[in-house]
């Protein structure tokens, strides 16, 4: 099965600001992510390019980075907003089983609802 998950941003705000960080192996998400690659399924995570780890490494996983729109309206940090999420999704839903979607207040998830109506979990 290939699997989508929709994550914006990879880790924890502390005071509105998420500091970048050397890996992403340690997330939640990538946990989450490995559990799927375990049972051999397909994963990619689609995320924001202000949280890429500063450090190289490989992933089990494909991970894609979306810029930010309009960063200074709408912090990435507080309400993220991945530009050209919505085209992508258009372009790519259908070579996907599942997507799933890790926040019910956001507008990925939105756009998400809006173009994966049926294959659509959001956690």
């Amino acid at each position: 099965m290939k699997v989508l998950i929709i994550n914006p941003i990879l880790t924890t705000a502390e005071h509105g600001v998420i500091r970048r960080r050397p890996s992403v192996m340690d997330t939640m998400i990538s946990n989450f992510a490995m559990g799927f690659c375990d049972e051999g399924h397909q994963v990619t995570i689609v995320t924001q390019d202000d949280f890429r780890p500063t450090g190289h490494e490989e992933y089990p996983y494909e991970i894609l980075f979306f810029k930010s729109r309009c960063p200074r309206v709408f912090s990435p940090a507080l309400l993220p907003w991945p530009m050209g999420l919505k085209k992508w999704l258009k372009a790519h839903a259908d070579e996907y089983d599942l997507v799933v979607a890790s926040e019910n207040f956001s507008i990925a998830t939105l756009v998400a609802a809006w173009v994966c109506k049926r294959k659509l979990v959001i956690w």
